[in-house]
């Protein structure tokens, strides 16, 4: 399977077991799907990458609305896709790290400090919608 399955539900995975977070939404990724299995979805949806995207989020966003409806584009964008999971399962990413939450903080900011440019999801992600 392709990472852009295999990322997310690995995450989708180690939040559930290791960190208690909740259900109660739909994952979505690749391209080809049923259009009477999408119309069917209700609630709060992930699409992730740029097929699942390109297929299906102007229709969604449509029907359930742009609050509902998270959008992870990039191929395997793991900021995106775990910055909305955490949203969507409820998550602390303070604690989703095996460091304490200060020791992580410490680490975020000196790699700040120290020019780094990558992407990391935002401390608050667990409670406003980012993506």
């Amino acid at each position: 399977m392709e990472g852009c399955v295999n990322n997310p539900l690995c995450v989708l995975q180690t939040m559930h077991f290791d960190h208690g977070g909740k259900g109660g939404w739909t994952l979505v990724v690749g391209k080809g799907h049923d259009a009477d299995l999408i119309d069917a979805l209700e609630g709060r949806v992930l699409i992730v990458g740029h097929c699942a995207i390109d297929e299906l989020s102007a229709r969604l966003i449509k029907r359930l609305g742009r609050e509902n409806v998270y959008l992870s584009g990039e191929c395997n964008d793991l900021c995106a896709t775990v910055e909305a999971m955490f949203h969507l399962m409820k998550v602390n990413p303070a604690f989703y790290t095996p460091l304490n939450p200060i020791s992580t903080g410490i680490a975020m900011l000196m790699a700040k400090l120290n020019g780094s440019t990558s992407k990391v999801p935002h401390p608050l992600s667990h409670i406003f919608k980012r993506v």
